[in-house]
């Protein structure tokens, strides 16, 4: 049998069909030219990041200002220090300090009964489960902590919107890169990769001086007991789960070329 028809057979499925090439695989047909497009994107975007670093910063200080002001009339800030590739944010004077007698004894009954009621729920909601569990779990190492050394807890709690800034602004500078090799390079076609960036550098722009002054109010009001657990669950890892999200969703489009599907 010629070489020909092998090949043709080997892309065949069991009913005759044609089986299309993984879109993993068919970047392969021009590595180089699609690595050089992949980068050169990405480097477009993160220079065009660069030079906006001091209006995004302005504008991101100023919505932090904006919110505390309106929630905690009497909230002071400072200015942080710039550095090579970060802007100088404002930074709000949380008056947040250890627990009071009775936000402790609330917290701990809280999280006590969250971590029994955890029982009594379904099966089929075990991803909810366990993400409670873990949160009560790590309310509770918070509980137990200020009970045994509330004043040696290392952390201000105006420094972690400042902290969240950062996280924002690093997740904006990150993103061109990460989509350059493990999504550029694929058979999406220009328009849907700049929409994809686009749509998750806006993303992080308008969600992360939100989210940041979101949590400074939760910590003023809350006290730094339950710091920890902001941290862990709506601190830098959120942004890590916000990557793949948006991975995920750019992954399903469908194929620049018709019919396939990867």
């Amino acid at each position: 049998m010629p070489a020909d028809d092998l090949g043709r057979l080997a892309q065949l499925g069991y009913r005759g069909t044609a089986i299309p090439r993984h879109r993993a695989v068919r970047w392969l047909d021009r590595v180089g030219m699609r690595t050089l497009n992949a980068f050169a994107l990405a480097a477009a975007v993160w220079l065009a990041l660069i030079a906006a670093m001091p209006s995004i910063a302005a504008i991101w200080g100023g919505a932090l200002k904006s919110v505390l002001i309106q929630c905690l009339p009497d909230m002071r800030f400072v200015s942080t220090a710039p550095g090579v590739l970060f802007a100088s944010f404002p930074e709000p004077r949380l008056d947040a300090g250890a627990p009071s007698p009775a936000q402790w004894l609330n917290a701990t009954a809280i999280t006590v009964a969250v971590l029994l009621a955890t029982a009594l729920l379904p099966r089929r909601l075990l991803p909810a489960i366990y993400l409670l569990r873990f949160a009560a779990l790590v309310q509770l190492s918070a509980c137990a902590y200020f009970v045994i050394a509330p004043a040696s807890y290392p952390y201000a709690g105006g420094a972690h919107a400042t902290t969240m800034l950062h996280c924002g602004w690093a997740s904006m500078l990150l993103l061109p890169w990460i989509l350059a090799f493990c999504y550029y390079p694929l058979d999406f076609g220009w328009w849907r990769r700049i929409a994809l960036t686009l749509i998750g550098e806006l993303y992080f722009f308008v969600v992360t001086p939100l989210l940041a002054a979101f949590e400074a109010v939760l910590i003023q009001h809350g006290s730094l007991l339950v710091h920890p657990l902001i941290y862990l669950l709506l601190g830098p890892p959120l942004f890590v789960f916000w990557f793949v999200c948006l991975y995920g969703w750019g992954m399903s489009w469908r194929d620049a070329r018709p019919g396939a599907r990867g």
